[in-house]
């Protein structure tokens, strides 16, 4: 009865009286979590094993092995639906706790900083995010509270303080990048290749996307019918703002400030999407198109392939995360913000892909 769909509804009512017509909560608070394990009749049983698991990870007495099979054997019980929040919230505090306990932050040059970031480092930061968005979506998350702590300590104190006072103290001893791939240099690197070679380039440029959500998105990317992608890191600019890296991905020969700190390109205001198209036709005239995402998502398939036939260069303006996570008032919203974001460049990556585009760049800001 509580495996059919037409029943589920039937059978937690019933569920609900025959656990206070026996008192099913005193048997099962006396049960060991192996014992709790193999139930499903009641749902305070899924309650309590979740609680013991929470109690498990804060003291650090269980292993991914161990709780991987637990979560595994629940996905079959009645109640998963109800608790796939907490279950998902406990996966990623583990993987966070597991990955931070054997990873050392000790970065000795700028080199190895930026390759051990982009090799393994930043899925501290993605377990963290993945944690974050599911905490912030429990109906209830008293009991994950002390175990949130313990991760907030760790992230902040542990991870990103150690990190950014080792990053800041190397990057005093710099005076310019040396071998570095860089924003600035993203145009001949990434963008001339294409046009030597009479080949089409979209860029979509989603703003404030970290390295951490290109990681996971490429994933979703490799898991679509016909579709390869690959993840390569670049050194962002300085000052780390909108305007400065904007203006860094478009063609130039020189970036620099007005009176009033304006971006300028070659000179010219980097500043709005028919501005940037301007300087990027400039360097290769009347064949590079600009366009806000939110356009290319609504537009009918044969008008996009019409349009887009008629230039090398499309670059693609995203702006989702950054919305939210530069305004006081919605910065809380921001992991939601960025499942919206994966959401909305994967629609993108689809589109494109149907209206005849094969080479994509993803970047951010």
């Amino acid at each position: 009865m509580k495996d059919m769909r037409q029943h589920r509804e039937a059978f937690d009512k019933l569920s609900s009286k025959c656990s206070e017509w026996i008192d099913a909560p005193a048997w099962l608070e006396k049960q060991s979590l192996e014992t709790l394990s193999e139930l499903d009749q009641f749902e305070y049983a899924e309650r309590l094993i979740i609680r013991s698991l929470v109690g498990d990870l804060e003291n650090s007495r269980i292993s991914d092995k161990e709780l991987q099979s637990i979560i595994q054997q629940r996905r079959g019980s009645h109640w998963y639906s109800h608790y796939e929040t907490e279950y998902q919230c406990l996966v990623y505090a583990l993987n966070y706790l597991d990955s931070s306990s054997s990873t050392k932050v000790e970065l000795h040059s700028l080199e190895s900083g930026f390759k051990a970031y982009s090799a393994s480092l930043h899925v501290l930061d993605l377990y963290y995010r993945k944690f974050c968005l599911n905490y912030s979506r429990l109906r209830e998350n008293k009991a994950f509270d002390k175990l949130s702590r313990k991760i907030e300590d760790h992230y902040g104190n542990s991870f990103i303080f150690k990190l950014g006072t080792s990053w800041s103290a190397l990057m005093q001893q710099q005076e310019k990048w040396h071998s570095y791939n860089t924003q600035l240099n993203f145009w001949k690197s990434q963008i001339v290749p294409y046009i030597q070679q009479s080949k089409k380039i979209f860029v979509i440029i989603s703003d404030a996307l970290r390295y951490e959500v290109a990681a996971e998105l490429m994933s979703l990317i490799r898991k679509e019918d016909r579709f390869e992608a690959e993840l390569n890191a670049i050194a962002g600019t300085l000052p780390s703002i909108t305007s400065v890296g904007m203006a860094a991905l478009l063609p130039h020969e020189n970036i620099s400030f007005d009176t009033k700190h304006n971006v300028l390109v070659d000179g010219l205001s980097s500043s709005g999407t028919e501005n940037r198209m301007k300087i990027m036709n400039k360097y290769h005239p009347d064949r590079c198109l600009a366009l806000q995402a939110e356009d290319v998502i609504s537009m009918p398939l044969l008008e996009a392939r019409n349009l887009y036939r008629e230039y090398d260069v499309i670059y693609v303006y995203h702006n989702v995360i950054d919305s939210f996570g530069d305004k006081r008032q919605s910065e809380a919203k921001v992991f939601e913000a960025v499942e919206t974001a994966m959401t909305e460049l994967m629609t993108l990556v689809r589109k494109m892909s149907s209206a005849n585009a094969n080479n994509i760049i993803i970047t951010a800001d």
